[in-house]
């Protein structure tokens, strides 16, 4: 990021740059940005504050109670993390759709949970499958 020599302060730590298509107001301290904000018009305005313990769920506010939320985020985060492809080893599998998962890397297309990429049942077919398997040779 480059100043633009904008008012600028660097002894206060107040550097306006360019970020992106805006023109911000970053607060720095030290070598590090602690925080930015976009100018409109004559306006400083303060970027959105992130969520503390709630994360994907913050969206839903205080609605539906917090056991219902604490599971839905267990679902959500699941299903929208990167797994392991079981082909490639890259950490590239990806949700498509329900029981659909891509892998970004290799294309390979991979049919598992609704939320997880493999089950707690399928490992158990899995297993079983293989112990049958090796009994029969």
């Amino acid at each position: 990021m480059k100043n633009l020599g904008f008012h600028s302060d660097p002894e206060n730590g107040l550097v306006t740059q360019r970020y992106g298509r805006n023109i911000v107001q970053c607060f720095v301290k030290g070598t590090d940005i602690i925080g930015r904000a976009r100018i409109a018009g004559l306006k400083l305005i303060a970027m959105a504050k992130r969520t503390k313990k709630v994360g994907i769920v913050g969206k839903y506010g205080t609605r539906y109670g917090a056991s219902l939320r604490k599971t839905v985020k267990k679902m959500e985060v699941t299903q929208h993390s990167k797994y392991t492809c079981a082909f490639c080893g890259k950490e590239s599998m990806k949700r498509k759709c329900v029981g659909i998962w891509k892998c970004s890397k290799c294309n390979k297309v991979v049919a598992g949970g609704a939320y997880v990429y493999s089950t707690t049942a399928a490992a158990t077919v899995r297993s079983t499958i293989r112990r049958l398997r090796e009994a029969k040779e």
